[in-house]
């Protein structure tokens, strides 16, 4: 059985269509891993009041909200994403909550439309790895750092191999049956974080660490781990597999949770990571 795209449009249009889609229950379902290390990445940076801060690909405002309550009034709040619904979605949230000074964007991370030396921080949780030229990215986010501005780069650090299984079966039906598995491949995409640093030296910021911190994900039950694996990356090669084929991963995949409940709900422990460059 083989798959086509039709059309054959851009990576970077696939991913934004992607997560127009996912927008409305991006970490709506589940543990909101998200939220949790959007926080994290504010504290961890040390954003000060007064401080102008980019978040690249800001999603439904994970870090972008955190940093808006944390460099106040006088501070510069921007976030700039390709889908336009995580814009909206995000953008409606902050009115509810009476957030005024945020300014969101639709943009592409390659190409800022800001001047150099324009923010004291630039941040990007879980979406470098999206990016398939990151010496171009990595350059054009330092040319937005004022001088010892820092860039924060949030990615998984180490995942609980006692759910590798979930993505190894992903990629067996993928073998199997041909459907795309993911929005962007054969690149130089970064996902480890020692290859994130690396890549920040190499981009000529002056320094570079990575920190680290452990995560519990923590699922009720069955169908709310499978319901919240639509709302984010892996939603992408679901949608792809024709139904009898979900049917029959779906079933695989709820045949592996039992052994993996513990006494009262599924825990899965995931090490996140945050790579630091100084500009």
């Amino acid at each position: 059985m083989a798959f086509q795209m039709k059309n054959n449009p851009t990576p970077k249009k696939i991913v934004a269509d992607l997560y127009n889609r996912v927008a409305p229950f991006y970490g709506g379902v589940g543990p909101n891993f998200f939220k949790h290390s959007g926080r994290r990445t504010v504290e961890l940076a040390r954003i000060f009041p007064g401080a102008r801060v980019l978040d690249v690909a800001c999603g439904r405002g994970a870090s972008l909200f955190p940093a808006a309550d944390t460099n106040g009034e006088g501070g510069l709040t921007v976030g700039i994403d390709l889908a336009y619904e995580m814009l909206r979605v995000t953008k409606s949230e902050g009115e509810q909550q009476g957030e005024k000074k945020i300014s969101l964007s639709q943009m592409d991370g390659d190409a800022l439309g800001f001047p150099s030396n324009t923010f004291d921080f630039v941040l990007c949780g879980f979406a470098i790895f999206f990016f398939p030229q990151p010496d171009v990215t990595l350059k054009e986010w330092k040319r937005v750092l004022l001088p010892n501005g820092k860039l924060i780069v949030c990615v998984v650090g180490r995942s609980d191999e006692r759910w590798n299984w979930f993505n190894e079966s992903l990629v067996s039906y993928h073998e199997r049956y041909g459907f795309p598995i993911a929005p962007m491949s054969g690149g130089k995409e970064l996902n480890k974080p020692p290859e994130i640093q690396s890549a920040m030296l190499v981009a000529d910021f002056r320094e570079s660490t990575i920190l680290t911190e452990d995560y519990q994900l923590i699922y009720s039950n069955e169908q709310e781990w499978w319901e919240s694996k639509w709302t984010h990356g892996s939603r992408f090669a679901l949608e792809n597999m024709p139904s009898e084929i979900l049917e029959q991963f779906h079933a695989e995949a709820l045949s592996k949770l039992p052994a993996l409940k513990g006494p009262d709900r599924f825990h899965e422990n995931w090490q996140v990571a945050w790579v630091v460059g100084t500009k």
